[in-house]
């Protein structure tokens, strides 16, 4: 159920350094918001999406478009999330009229991010299982996005635990420009694991994020310790720009993705990048249309997926 945006809580810095909301019942946030895509999000993507007759966005593990709530409130009363500063927002929209906002401000310390977490829906995603996730985000024309450079902005990132249950790493992928806001690629790694298992997944200009309009960026993992089982694919405004068909991607045997953020400490590296990565100014961007489906052992959402023009299960993009 939906807890009323009005219902207070109190906000506070938990043990793994991210903020949450304890509301008067125990629950933390958030705040009991639906997983399964609702009516109004769904219709708000009435969009043609993809080849092969597109994703049943009603059957798959997550649809959000933010359709409902309050405006100005926190996402994380209509979405499955923590969240420190998104809200709301009537804006601009890839379909319906609200997205979410995030408001980064010149100087401003880390700590931006979204974060699902198991006890609000994410799936473990264990060895040989399968997780989709789709996003269109839009930036701002001429925004620089060199912050952290050489390694990149933290796009989508999936931490980890070890087989004897203890947290780890996270499998990430990342968004990497020059000093001078110039895209340089796609990648993704296994954060602070050992081997690194770095991957670009892709260099072309063509895959670089455009500001002023929405961009959809979606990445298929299969789970995996052993190479020659693991998959990573990336979709790029609906083109599939990266294909690595025998990729290791848990660190360890028994692992599994256990929880999901989202462009955390872009706040940190974009808006306050390293000296000479670009200017200290505010930016705005806008989310849309998150998906998220899944195959796992209790879960498959493949039959509910569309096909790409080589055949491969994906969320898909719309047509518009």
């Amino acid at each position: 159920m939906f807890r009323s945006p009005l219902v207070m809580g109190i906000r506070t810095t938990c043990s793994d350094g991210k903020y949450r909301t304890r509301y008067p019942d125990g629950i933390w946030t958030p705040p009991g918001a639906q997983l399964q895509a609702n009516a109004a999000d769904v219709a708000a993507a009435s969009g043609v999406f993809a080849t092969g007759g597109g994703t049943d966005l009603s059957q798959i593990l997550l649809h959000k478009s933010f359709e409902g709530g309050t405006l100005g409130a926190n996402i994380s009363t209509v979405a499955p999330v923590s969240s420190t500063g998104g809200i709301i927002s009537a804006d601009r929209a890839m379909f319906g009229s609200r997205s979410a906002r995030d408001d980064i401000a010149a100087g401003q310390a880390g700590g931006m991010g979204w974060y699902w977490e198991p006890g609000d829906g994410f799936p473990r995603i264990a060895e040989g299982e399968e997780i989709w996730m789709r996003l269109a985000i839009w930036i701002p024309v001429g925004a620089n996005l060199a912050g952290n450079i050489g390694t990149g902005l933290k796009f989508f990132r999936f931490r980890q635990k070890d087989s004897g249950g203890t947290i780890q790493n996270y499998q990430d992928l990342y968004y990497v420009c020059g000093a001078n806001g110039a895209f340089e690629r796609w990648r993704t790694i296994n954060e602070n694991s050992s081997p690194a298992l770095d991957v670009t997944l892709t260099t072309d200009p063509a895959t670089a994020l455009i500001g002023g309009q929405f961009n959809f960026v979606e990445l298929h993992l299969k789970a995996h310790s052993v190479a020659a089982s693991g998959r990573i694919q990336l979709w790029v405004n609906g083109v599939l720009v990266a294909d690595n068909n025998s990729r290791q991607t848990l660190a360890g045997a028994g692992w599994s993705y256990f929880q999901f953020l989202l462009l955390t400490y872009w706040n940190q590296r974009v808006a306050n990048p390293p000296s000479g990565a670009g200017p200290d100014v505010p930016y705005t961007f806008y989310y849309d249309q998150w998906s998220c489906a899944v195959k796992t052992a209790s879960r498959d959402d493949t039959g509910s997926l569309a096909l790409d023009p080589a055949g491969n299960r994906f969320i898909g993009t719309a047509v518009l």
